[in-house]
């Protein structure tokens, strides 16, 4: 009789290492029977048991995968899973590729992501965007998120152009380079002036005032700024009598207000004003402004640098000295205290064009302006401007001239020209001003510098 074979999947036990088939058979008759090898187990911290190799899925070739010993086919650390230009290298759980988005999209980080980042698309800009100027007559391109100025020229309205710059627009970015000469844009605006009406400046920039009158009466004529309107600071006076012209400059900050009257009539000659400082030569930088919160008997401008060509200093102040006036400006340059300086000035009043004059050599100091004392009416003041030119150069001595004008009521109405030297060639770097008769500067005082290109 033929001896019976039972089919099973456990005994006897596979050899070590190994595994036994496993049997299955159906219902038919005859019956069925077929084996099959059971996949492997991978180790999850107790070991793992023999069988088959799992089938990789689809795309685990391309990816770099490899089987691990926990079963799973993965890409062995180390391994980049890029596959595709501009794919990111990304981790959530594990390492894996987040595949490059479509032109436009920008990385965005989104913790709901699996990796934690995404792509998605800009939001769409429109030209009422705030912060967003569309220059006048220009058309703005805001597809795909990016403002441009396709069609913008450099006459294009609405685009600010620096005498003597260039500009240009460059994949819609638009930059202006340098002018050359002069404080920016000269505008003669006589036919839409008149004196005694207040301005503002609306330009942004600093805008340079000059304004010339034929007298009908000795008088004066002055120029006003100030933050509010009406504006009360007098930064410029001058005097003349009857049919002679006068004229005077003034500089008015940005948003600031500004007239020019007379106290006695005339008729408007010429009204000029410059704007739009483009970079070039003639620009004006403030280096240094101090307002005195009390008297005091001399002001210092120093570590004064010589990125400039030219030195402006305006002065609007009062002398302690309790006489009417005059009490000049004196100036020394880097601490020289020595006796190496020149002046030479000339004085109109309205007694007299040729109110009179003088010079000096080898003083210790430079003579300025005057200044009024305290014993005129109450905010009387003097006001000048003084130009030092190419003060940083080394070749030649130091000169500068200097213009303004003040109030004696004892006698005049006063305008002064100065020109004075320092017999140095040394680059100016400190300034240190004071009063001729050692009395104080009234608390008040204004003193700019400015550099000029």
């Amino acid at each position: 009789m033929a001896s019976i074979i039972n089919l099973d999947n456990a005994t006897p036990a596979p050899p070590t290492g190994l595994t036994n088939v496993e049997w299955q058979g159906d219902s038919s008759t005859p019956r069925n029977v077929s084996a099959y090898v059971p996949n492997m187990v991978g180790d999850t911290g107790s070991g793992g048991s023999a069988g088959a190799v799992p089938g990789p899925a689809a795309g685990a070739a391309a990816a770099g995968k490899f089987l691990k010993a926990d079963g799973t086919w993965s890409v062995p650390p180390g391994t980049s899973p890029l596959t595709t230009k501009g794919d990111l290298y990304t981790y959530g759980t594990a390492n894996a590729r987040l595949p490059v988005g479509t032109n436009g999209q920008v990385l965005t980080a989104r913790s709901t992501a699996t990796d934690g980042v995404d792509w998605e698309a800009l939001p769409t800009a429109t030209t009422s965007q705030p912060g967003v100027v569309q220059p006048d007559g220009v058309t703005i391109d805001v597809s795909s998120g990016v403002i441009s100025v396709p069609t913008a020229t450099t006459s294009a309205l609405g685009l600010v152009k620096p005498d003597g710059s260039t500009i240009t627009i460059s994949g819609g970015v638009i930059s202006a380079v340098g002018g050359g000469g002069g404080v920016g844009v000269e505008n003669d605006v006589t036919s839409s002036r008149a004196l005694g009406t207040i301005y503002q400046n609306t330009s942004g920039q600093l805008l340079f005032v000059t304004v010339t009158v034929v007298a009908s009466a000795t008088g004066t004529l002055l120029g006003f700024t100030g933050a509010s309107s009406p504006p009360t600071n007098a930064l410029a006076q001058t005097s003349s009598v009857s049919g002679y012209a006068r004229c005077v400059t003034f500089c008015v900050p940005g948003g600031y207000y500004y007239k020019a009257t007379t106290d006695t009539g005339g008729s408007l000659l010429t009204w000029t004003e410059w704007t739009g400082a483009g970079g070039g030569g003639g620009a004006l930088t403030r280096i240094a402004q101090q307002v005195l919160g009390s008297a005091a008997s001399s002001v210092t401008f120093s570590s004064i640098p010589g990125s400039y060509t030219n030195l402006i200093l305006t002065i609007m102040g009062a002398s302690s000295s309790g006489s009417f006036g005059n009490d000049q400006i004196t100036y020394q340059a880097n601490g020289d205290t020595g006796a190496n300086y020149d002046y030479c000035f000339s004085l109109c009043n309205t007694g007299s064009l040729t109110g009179g004059g003088g010079s000096g050599a080898a003083g210790t100091s430079g003579n300025l302006c005057y200044l009024p004392g305290t014993g005129g009416p109450s905010g009387n003041a003097g006001i000048s401007t003084t130009k030092f030119i190419g003060y940083a150069q080394t070749a030649f001595r130091k000169q500068a001239t200097s213009t303004g004008g003040w109030y004696n009521p004892s006698n005049a109405l006063w305008t002064i020209n100065v020109w004075n030297q320092w017999r140095s060639t040394a680059a100016i770097t400190s300034l240190l001003l004071a009063l001729g008769s050692g009395a104080n500067f009234l608390a008040g005082s204004t003193f700019t510098l400015y550099g000029e290109l």
